[in-house]
């Protein structure tokens, strides 16, 4: 399997969808759209008292300043409990109470949006670029 990744761009119009870990700042993408709206966007944040948890959503209308019919910044809450038996859920699933099965399955559907902000976040190499530059 080969995965790659585009520049990060606004598009022409449409609607456009921000994914914001909890606790995360006004950067990059969003930073851009905030200075285009005028600052409506962090006045919605900020109104709406958005924090980025998992599952909150922020959403702007026809946003004045913009081509696009829609901004909607979606929350996927903390990017330090990703765990790697969230990314593969394809995986056999074992016989477990049903506490278990709930603490161990029902995060998955917030797993790749969570493994997609920490892409953005940092900057990735390979181990042996790190360690013989």
């Amino acid at each position: 399997m080969h995965i790659t990744f585009s520049k990060i761009e606004l598009p022409k119009s449409g609607v456009v969808v921000i994914l914001l870990p909890q606790g995360k700042k006004k950067t990059g993408t969003l930073a851009r759209l905030d200075k285009r709206t005028k600052g409506a966007v962090a006045r919605a944040i900020k109104t709406l008292k958005f924090k980025g948890k998992a599952g909150k959503l922020v959403e702007l209308l026809a946003p004045a300043g913009t081509p696009f019919s829609r901004i909607v910044i979606y929350g996927i809450g903390d990017l330090s409990k990703l765990h790697p038996r969230d990314i593969d859920d394809m995986q056999p699933r074992l016989p477990l109470s049903l506490m278990r099965r709930f603490k161990s399955y029902v995060g998955l559907v917030r797993t790749l949006p969570k493994l997609a902000g920490l892409l953005e976040d940092f900057r990735w190499m390979p181990f042996r670029d790190y360690v013989w530059p």
